[in-house]
């Protein structure tokens, strides 16, 4: 992830919040804090997603004064986990999206935790 032009931080979350591991140097911003924010509004949003008839999603895009947020939620084993993308405002939003859809699915295939 840190090829995407624009890279701030990136981290790896489990369903309860919980921060598996991540490249988190973005000044001024608490990534645990932020995974367990992401992992509240996830949870929320899938619910709501799934109660208003829309099925399941599995992204969440949040633009924020500092950078654009990209939470990504995916299944692992029994579970689930979501990995946080921060980037810079003027970073290409499309090829970060593709770049993280990749990393996740790295991780489901090879259940590795390397986010790089």
């Amino acid at each position: 992830l840190k090829a995407v032009r624009g890279y701030l931080g990136a981290a790896l979350f489990s369903r309860d919040g919980k921060m598996l591991g991540g490249v988190t140097e973005v000044l001024e911003l608490n990534f645990q804090i932020a995974g367990t924010l992401f992992n509240n509004i996830s949870i929320i949003a899938a619910n709501l997603s799934r109660e208003a008839g829309f099925g399941l999603i599995d992204l969440i895009q949040m633009n924020s004064e500092k950078g654009v947020i990209l939470c990504k939620t995916f299944s692992v084993g029994a579970g689930s986990l979501s990995m946080v993308l921060v980037i810079e405002k003027n970073a290409n939003i499309t090829l970060a999206k593709h770049h993280l859809e990749k990393v996740c699915a790295e991780i489901q295939r090879n259940q590795s935790l390397t986010i790089d």
